[in-house]
């Protein structure tokens, strides 16, 4: 009686033990970048920038603090593009799961 007691709890912690991984796994295939995009002439949040991963569809836009965040993206290192008419583009290689991301941008003079 008392080894069917056991074979039950090895079982369940087998169990949570693959649960567990599958979790840790699937969580670092997957990662979040985030950050804030400020005007460079005085450190004051910019809203409306569109922040994109290069050849990729996922992006967001900086709210009013300046702040982005884009969630799922892809492990590694990819470069992530910075876009607006009113302001210079900018590009910035990160590496996955980077987080507080301080981005300076310049006005984009029109000749």
């Amino acid at each position: 009686n008392n080894k069917g007691y056991m074979s039950k709890i090895t079982k369940f912690v087998n169990f949570n033990i693959f649960v567990v991984l599958g979790l840790i796994i699937a969580s670092n295939l997957f990662a979040q970048v985030s950050g804030v995009v400020l005007d460079k002439s005085n450190n004051e949040p910019i809203s409306g920038i569109k922040v994109q991963i290069k050849s990729s569809k996922s992006k967001a836009f900086t709210n009013s603090k300046g702040e982005f965040k884009i969630e799922n993206t892809p492990n590694g290192k990819f470069d992530l593009v910075f876009t607006s008419l009113l302001w210079k583009e900018q590009t910035v290689n990160i590496q996955a799961g980077t987080n507080n991301i301080k981005v300076l941008m310049e006005t984009n003079t029109i000749n």
